[in-house]
């Protein structure tokens, strides 16, 4: 069902699935997906709302982490904001441990240029959003954000 909807690009539906789902019994996965159901239909503040119950449940969650803090710097505007961002990046961080995926790594590396970008510091922005192309030359968007700060 879940596959059909994001196939159908339904994602309201989906969005009521999974508060459905919620119900019955709360899930990092289900969060998830809410939060990411959400995102694809623009309601931000929503995907701050599906996503803060679960990093205060699942505290040690790489992608419960690094999805709210991606939430955070993309309504941020304020010191408080990227404050908090740049703390769940550090939890998501020590929850991939001494050996990350490559994956992981790339999505952290991608979390830290971003804060770094909105926070004036091109320079570790930029050296943060370089080594992700080194990992993933086709990565567009990350070309995208050099861009931008340089």
């Amino acid at each position: 069902l879940v596959a059909s909807l994001v196939i159908g690009e339904r994602f309201d539906d989906l969005a009521t699935l999974c508060v459905a789902k919620l119900k019955k019994r709360d899930s990092a996965h289900a969060r998830l997906l809410l939060a990411k159901a959400y995102e694809r239909t623009q309601n931000y503040t929503k995907v701050l709302e599906a996503l803060e119950p679960a990093q205060r449940r699942f505290p040690d969650d790489f992608l419960i982490n690094l999805a709210t803090a991606a939430a955070l710097l993309r309504q941020g505007t304020d010191d408080a904001s990227f404050a908090r961002a740049a703390q769940l990046i550090g939890r998501a961080e020590k929850a991939a441990g001494n050996s990350p995926t490559p994956d992981q790594m790339v999505n952290l590396l991608v979390a830290r240029g971003l804060l770094f970008a909105l926070l004036d510091q091109s320079e570790a922005a930029r050296a943060n959003l370089q080594r992700v192309l080194e990992a993933d030359p086709s990565r567009e968007d990350v070309r995208e954000v050099l861009k931008l700060i340089q």
